[in-house]
């Protein structure tokens, strides 16, 4: 006859028995599958692992200058993979870039500013102001200040004028060709003739001597900035009849 005590062995494993056939009745977790997350933000996201007992979490928050800041990109587990309440899911987050903020232009060259705001996509609206003692187009104010932030990427800028150099353009009517062609040379300036409504190119700089001035361009009187390339126009004839006469034998 078999004693209750040889069974004693026995207990422990029916008891391990037991307790997994309560936990599987009772206890077991069911299985659901991992929620879409792709493309929501963190509101979304959080109310949709809260109605599923999931927990959410962010790994990482990559800078994303076209997808809205708080966007979810990447999931894991990924969606539909079986997983169980209690679990955690982990999430990848776009974010904003930091917002530029304005340079220094305040002193610097204007050639200079635009390498710098070409560089850094800023736009710039510039503005030439006469100011005495700034170096010609150096920056002498700007909008905003230095270090405030600049979320359009846009700016104003006030620079120096470079100093005009303005002449009264004089009255060559009735004038020698040949001598207003010498003073215009220390001028670097190179007219263009006409002869009777034609461009006309002497053969040599001593032809000139044959004709007189009775038109012009720029006219008399006009103030003219020798600094920048000015475009002079004369309408000849010629000073004698007998010069006129030769020309016609030829």
């Amino acid at each position: 006859m078999i004693s209750i005590k040889n069974l004693l062995w026995l207990f422990p494993f029916a008891m391990f028995a037991a307790g997994y056939l309560f936990a599987s009745l009772f206890l077991n977790t069911p299985t659901l599958p991992a929620p879409d997350l792709i493309g929501k933000n963190i509101y979304e996201a959080t109310r949709m692992c809260s109605e599923q007992q999931l927990h959410l979490y962010i790994l990482e928050e990559k800078i994303d200058e076209q997808i809205p800041s708080g966007t979810i990109i990447s999931q894991r587990p990924h969606q539909g993979t079986s997983i169980k309440t209690n679990q955690a899911l982990y999430i990848i987050t776009t974010k904003a870039p930091a917002c530029l903020k304005a340079p220094t232009f305040l002193g610097k060259n204007y050639k200079d500013i635009q390498d710098i705001s070409n560089h850094n996509h800023i736009k710039i609206r510039t503005h030439f102001l006469s100011s005495s003692g700034a170096p010609d187009n150096s920056c002498i104010a700007q909008w905003p200040h230095p270090g405030q932030e600049l979320p359009h990427k846009k700016m104003i800028i006030y620079c120096a004028q470079p100093e005009q150099k303005l002449y009264v353009f004089p009255n060559f009517l009735q004038t020698c060709a040949l001598t207003i062609d010498e003073f215009l040379q220390s001028y670097e300036i190179k007219p263009t003739y006409y002869f009777q409504g034609k461009p006309f190119i002497p053969s040599c700089k001593n032809e000139l001597s044959s004709y007189k001035v009775i038109q012009q361009r720029p006219l008399s009187g006009t103030f003219v900035d020798m600094q920048k390339k000015l475009p002079v126009q004369f309408e000849l004839e010629f000073i004698d009849q007998n010069s006129s006469a030769l020309l016609d034998n030829h």
